[in-house]
């Protein structure tokens, strides 16, 4: 009784849902699940409640946009960002930031509902500040193709001369009529305006092209075109390089001349603004995912409809079922069955019983083999003490001496030290280079070159190296370091001996006046012996 109970439940229940799923999807204006055919019904119950829940939705949570500008200490001047950023504010909270701003790295996008990547008409971005932006899991809206094209969106390609009554015509008027309700030739710009186009041609995007050029593409060149994050199914679409889509991506190059827009034209740019950041939390009416899904809920419960009725194919397994017990021919049948299968079970345990005899061998044999094992193991572990014991020392004893002869601070042993500098904006006075370390040294050359030409410098007349002692040693005298002497490339050299004490250092000192404001790159290269093993220049 509680089986039958439940299933004529059921049949009520399905009865119950074919009319409001019909209503349903009548409101939503289509039966087929074509996207082309689905239109947005005012009068119908569930848009209207949809209609509600959205206004409630946006009176009641705060929206906030990032538009991200090449130059934001010159945005009066940049008059598309600014045409862009007073029709945002119309939307939503906008905070504007500087393309090194995103290279910072500092910027919590979590905060932001929608990331907008402005014109380049006025300034261009550098590609590489943008580099965050590639898998930042935020929506974003991009305005120019170059930056598109870095983000994965698709490849730029040449700006469209095009009319804009042209872009409109397109994809059967699928913008104009899904933003403003109306077909025909709108115009977005003042005449002559150019556009961003964008090839979305490529196989690892699925695109959904809204706007198109007319100038002998295929559909692929996009003026306006959005990239979803998904399938209507969860499928996790990809960017062009392959890697997964992290958030939906739209690009509107129509907006690249934002200060050229008609009125139409910054309606249009609200209104996608507005659609794009409450996607992700106002349902929508119009998808062709939803469409599919209230088509086929209406298919399956009109099949469930027919299968019920009397006669039904559901109806007449229901009235199959036997209402009484089985005979004494089921009971005996059910019996023999049993008995079969009680014969097959003891032949598999038999079966079992013989692989545990064989497994219990196997054990065996295995045993043995660790046994042997462990007798090589001590073997082996004798080997290893006596190789510690007596022949480790050894090694180290030769690795000891080995080290003494590669040792560039063995007393007497030649060393060389460089010392680079800048001469850029060097004033007149003297400067520490190079400090005798742990033991005298004997220094026993020295040169100093320049890479810029210096004799040219006005008020520079020259300089010298010499050491700290209390009566100077002198590798370079201020007459051999004259400015005329330091042309490109040039070489001063000195060659002799000359002991320089532990603690004492060279300097070298600029007469005259300052060197020029330009990088001048030099090097005071030293060759030079330890007195005591361990000095050395520092």
């Amino acid at each position: 009784m509680k089986g039958i109970d439940l299933l004529g439940t059921l049949r009520r229940l399905s009865t119950a849902v074919v009319a409001p799923v019909a209503a349903l999807i009548a409101s939503l204006g289509n039966q087929t699940a074509d996207m082309d055919d689905v239109v947005q019904a005012d009068d119908g119950d569930l848009a209207a409640y949809l209609k509600e829940l959205r206004s409630h939705t946006r009176g009641h949570n705060q929206t906030r946009i990032c538009l991200i500008v090449p130059d934001l200490a010159n945005i009066a001047s940049d008059d598309p960002n600014t045409v862009i950023r007073t029709q945002l504010e119309l939307i939503s909270t906008v905070s504007l930031l500087d393309q090194t701003g995103v290279d910072g790295g500092v910027e919590g996008w979590d905060f932001f509902d929608l990331i907008v990547v402005g014109s380049n008409t006025y300034a261009g971005f550098t590609n590489a500040n943008l580099d965050d932006l590639i898998l930042t899991k935020i929506p974003i809206m991009v305005c120019n193709s170059a930056v598109a094209e870095h983000l994965k969106m698709g490849t730029a390609t040449t700006q469209s001369a095009n009319t804009v009554n042209e872009w409109c015509k397109t994809i059967g008027n699928r913008i104009m009529y899904l933003v403003f309700g109306s077909t025909g030739d709108k115009a977005l710009f003042d005449a002559g305006t150019l556009s961003d186009r964008l090839d979305m041609s490529d196989a690892s995007l699925h695109e959904h092209l809204l706007m198109t050029s007319l100038t002998g593409d295929t559909n692929t060149t996009a003026v306006v075109a959005g990239l979803p994050m998904e399938s209507g199914t969860g499928v996790l679409y990809t960017l062009d390089d392959d890697t997964e889509m992290p958030a939906a991506r739209l690009f509107a190059g129509c907006f690249v001349n934002a200060d050229n827009l008609t009125d139409l034209g910054t309606l249009l740019l609200r209104r996608m603004t507005r659609n794009f950041i409450q996607a992700s939390v106002t349902p929508s009416i119009t998808l062709k995912a939803n469409a599919s899904l209230l088509a086929k809920i209406h298919q399956d419960t009109n099949e469930l409809e027919t299968d019920w009725t009397n006669g039904g194919r559901l109806d007449n397994l229901l009235d199959a079922i036997t209402p009484v017990g089985p005979t004494n021919a089921q009971m005996n049948t059910a019996r023999d069955a049993i008995i079969a299968e009680i014969d097959t079970n003891e032949t598999k345990i038999d079966d079992l019983d013989g692989d545990l005899v064989t497994h219990e061998s196997s054990q065996s044999t295995h045993r043995t083999a660790l046994t042997n094992h462990e007798s090589s193991q001590n073997t082996h572990r004798a080997v290893l003490v006596d190789i510690h014991g007596t022949d480790l020392p050894a090694v180290k004893s030769v690795a000891d001496a080995i080290a003494v002869l590669v040792d560039t601070r063995v007393a007497g042993r030649m060393q060389i030290e460089v010392y680079p500098l800048d001469l850029d904006s060097a004033s007149v006075g003297s400067y520490a280079t190079l400090t005798a370390t742990d033991g005298d040294i004997i220094i026993e050359s020295l040169i100093f070159s320049c890479t810029r030409d210096l004799s040219g410098d006005s008020g520079f007349t020259g300089l010298s190296v010499e050491t700290d002692d209390a009566t100077p040693q002198v590798f370079i005298s201020q007459a051999d370091g004259v400015k005329a002497n330091l042309t490109a490339e040039s070489q001063i050299a000195y060659t002799g001996s000359i002991l320089l004490r532990e603690g004492q250092y060279l300097y070298y000192s600029v007469y005259g006046g300052s060197v020029a404001s330009v990088t001048s790159l030099c090097e005071i290269v030293i060759k030079f012996r330890a007195v005591v093993s361990g000095g050395y220049l520092a």
